[in-house]
């Protein structure tokens, strides 16, 4: 009997995992907020610049450490997903907030900067369907390494840098949030954390 619960309680979790996915495929407001770490590495020497390339696009440049926790090297698919996210706010505690703009995003560039990559699809109350883009990839290997065509190795310590085009300067003025998703080589979550971006021009 008490093996029977034991294998059940490793179930419940994988369970839950996959009703999640299917969740965040259906409807981009269930999307878990929950930072992951696996504490197998961590992440550090955090810093964003802003680069004013021309009079029409911006690039954020994103770059972190990671230090592997670990005696042996690993395997990594990183991403990294710079958002301009518009979030529903009111004026006063009587006010309920307007839910009928349902793309919260409204600019995403990611590294690697494959947009379909994140790119979903639902089916909207009158049964149309409709595109809208979550953060988090379908392809989990497409996180590769431009340079050499493979997974990130981490030995011992990995600087890592990417860069962002902002092209609606006018209309949004720059990205405001990013997230940073890194994966094993058994494309299983390991890193996962939110980010408000105030960088620096240079």
């Amino acid at each position: 009997m008490k093996r029977i619960i034991i294998f059940l309680f490793t179930l419940i979790p994988l369970f839950i995992f996959a009703q999640d996915m299917e969740e965040i495929k259906r409807d981009s407001f269930k999307m878990p907020v929950l930072s992951v770490d696996k504490n197998r590495f961590n992440v550090s020497e955090m810093s964003f610049n802003r680069i004013v390339s021309g009079s029409n696009e911006e690039i954020l440049e994103v770059e972190f450490v990671i230090n592997n926790l670990t005696d042996a090297p690993m395997s990594l698919y990183v991403f990294v997903v710079a958002t301009h996210e518009s979030h529903f706010f009111t004026t006063s505690s009587f006010q309920r907030p307007s839910l009928e703009d349902r793309d919260a995003i409204k600019v995403i560039t990611p590294f690697p900067e494959d947009i379909k990559n994140f790119e979903y699809t639902y089916k909207d109350e009158k049964g149309d369907e409709k595109t809208e883009y979550l953060k988090y990839p379908k392809n989990i290997k497409a996180g590769i390494n431009p340079n050499t065509g493979e997974p990130y190795r981490l030995d011992e310590r990995m600087i890592f840098r990417s860069y962002h085009p902002f092209r609606d300067i006018k209309k949004y003025k720059f990205f405001n949030e990013i997230i940073i998703l890194i994966f094993d080589e058994n494309e299983e979550l390991q890193y996962k954390n939110f980010f408000k971006v105030n960088p620096k021009k240079r």
